[in-house]
């Protein structure tokens, strides 16, 4: 016979046949169980996890043969899951109804275990994602931190970034390790004793980006008109992509997007203005490399002319003459001059707004400007028998006066008187044909 005598939950052998073999048949006659559950713990915020810690005296001396499980829900019961006290419990899924259950179990009417304390903690809420910005293989992450820490101080955050992961305490936090051009989005996980939380939202994509460095370089100065070369270099992650080439902040015609070969790039121009030019080249990045720009300072000159002027070797005194010029660019230099172009017979000017469709203009000469007491020959006439006329011209106590010196029976030129005239004389000659061919035979200066 079989009983619980002393009332400690344990079968006690109370009589049996002497001297016989004796069976056991060992079949329960009670069986008592009790239940304790909570109402929602939580106030609504999303539950991925929970630390169950329970106080109770089971099996003990006193209370031998009794039990508990604990079971935890996350969607307001409709599914418990078992959880050991003092273990993290994670759900499958994520819930905003947090509950618990306790079920007490007894193998005696007379013992029971006693449930004392139970507290439950809950990872935290997933952070509030912020602001992804990119740098050279790294990313710096910004992040609020959750509203609710589920019951246990966090002690910290870790953010991912594509494959790579970095820790701190807050934010931001820059993850490291990453390859330059390959776009990436960053999620960031709050921690306390429980475990980890959900992730946040992703981040807005960045792509990490080498720093890269442009230099431009070109000659010193040059004059206008003329071509000039500028080379810009690019360095950092094998950069591709383009150069555009600016003036004082002004494209350069041609230049605007010049693509990039073995990290260098040029542009022709000839079109810069006079005067100091700054120089920029804006280099405009690719998936691995960040947008850099370089600038020179360069000189243009003026460009050197030369002109020429043709007209008739000799002219009458005060006669309207035509003239013209032709205004040319030296090299280097190029371009089209503009500008005013003025002919002068010494009293007289002539003005060309260049450039003109006729490069030219009129000009008169007055003798009286350019003689003095010396004489000077202002008009010759040869013919077949060679020095035929000349007419000489001075000054002489403020007066033009003009001479004429014809060839006498000798051959020799002999000067006539010097004479004021009223205005500038007319020559008048007659000739014959002769075997050699014509010849003068009378002269008058009147």
């Amino acid at each position: 016979m079989l009983g619980d005598v002393d009332g400690d939950g344990d079968l006690d052998l109370i009589a049996g046949n002497a001297g016989r073999t004796n069976k056991l048949y060992r079949n329960f006659s009670y069986l008592g169980s009790g239940a304790a559950a909570s109402t929602t713990v939580n106030l609504g915020e999303a539950i991925a996890g929970v630390k169950l810690t329970a106080t109770a005296a089971v099996n003990t001396p006193t209370t031998r043969n009794t039990h508990i499980d604990y079971f935890v829900s996350n969607n307001g019961g409709s599914t418990w899951h078992r959880a050991d006290s003092g273990v993290n419990f994670i759900f499958p899924s994520v819930g905003n109804d947090l509950r618990w259950k306790a079920q007490l179990r007894s193998l005696s009417p007379a013992l029971s275990p006693v449930l004392t304390t139970l507290t439950l903690v809950a990872v935290p809420d997933a952070p509030t994602i912020g602001t992804a910005t990119a740098g050279n293989t790294t990313v710096s992450v910004t992040f609020t931190g959750p509203a609710s820490n589920g019951g246990s101080a966090i002690t910290g955050y870790t953010a991912t970034c594509g494959t790579q992961s970095a820790s701190g305490a807050t934010s931001p936090i820059t993850v490291t390790g990453l390859a330059n051009g390959v776009p990436v989005s960053c999620t960031v996980i709050a921690t306390n004793a429980v475990g980890n939380s959900l992730p946040s939202a992703p981040s807005n994509s960045v792509t990490p980006q080498a720093a890269s460095q442009t230099s431009l370089s070109a000659p010193p100065s040059s004059v206008f008109g003329q071509a000039v070369v500028l080379v810009a270099g690019v360095t950092g992650e094998s950069p591709t992509g383009s150069v555009a080439f600016r003036d004082g902040g002004n494209p350069i015609a041609g230049c605007t997007a010049v693509a990039l070969s073995a990290g260098s790039a040029q542009c022709t121009t000839a079109a810069l203005a006079v005067g100091a030019r700054q120089l920029t080249a804006d280099y405009s990045g690719n998936a691995a490399n960040r947008p850099s720009s370089g600038q020179f300072s360069h000189q243009v000159n003026p460009a050197s002319t030369s002109i020429s002027v043709s007209g008739p070797p000799r002219t009458r005194i005060n006669t309207p003459t035509a003239f013209g010029f032709a205004l040319a660019v030296s090299a280097p230099g190029g371009g089209t001059p503009t500008g005013t172009v003025t002919l002068t017979s010494g009293s007289v000017n002539c003005q060309v707004s260049v450039p003109a469709a006729v490069s030219g203009c009129e000009l008169s000469f007055e003798l009286l400007g350019v003689l003095d007491g010396i004489a000077r020959v202002v008009f010759v006439l040869d013919d077949a028998n060679g020095q035929a006329a000349r007419i000489y011209a001075r000054v002489f106590n403020g007066q033009l006066q003009y001479a004429l010196a014809q060839r006498a029976g000798s051959g020799v030129l002999r000067l006539g008187p010097w004479i004021s005239y009223g205005a500038e004389p007319l020559l008048s000659w007659s000739a014959r044909e002769g075997a050699r061919g014509w010849v003068v035979d009378t002269l008058r200066l009147e």
